[in-house]
């Protein structure tokens, strides 16, 4: 296994963690669960694997992790609120991620589109 091979392991293994959290945590949001502490800690999981995967330089995730994190910095702002469809778009989001994640542990370049 070469140092980039073990350095996207641990990547992928630490940021499925966080997915883990950020899935928890809005399934809670889902349940009427709309707690600032509860939004802090999805944005704070997403804000995580973004900043990680810009260190390893995925770009792939970190766009799309960029693009994640805008819409849960707004709803904890409230510039927008929480809603069903904004719950279930979210979880779509980490079923997404996943699929990254899949991608960069195969060892592919890019996802396709």
């Amino acid at each position: 296994m070469s140092d980039m091979d073990e350095i996207y392991s641990v990547f992928a293994q630490e940021s499925r963690e966080q997915l883990t959290e950020m899935e928890a945590g809005l399934l809670q949001m889902e349940q009427g669960d709309v707690d600032p502490e509860t939004i802090n800690a999805i944005f704070r999981a997403a804000h995580t694997i973004k900043g990680a995967s810009g260190v390893i330089e995925c770009h792939f995730i970190e766009g799309f992790m960029h693009k994640v994190e805008n819409v849960l910095d707004r709803l904890r702002n409230s510039e927008i609120q929480v809603s069903s469809d904004l719950t279930g778009l979210l979880l779509r989001c980490c079923d997404q991620l996943s699929s990254l994640m899949d991608v960069l542990e195969a060892g592919q370049p890019d996802p396709s589109a």
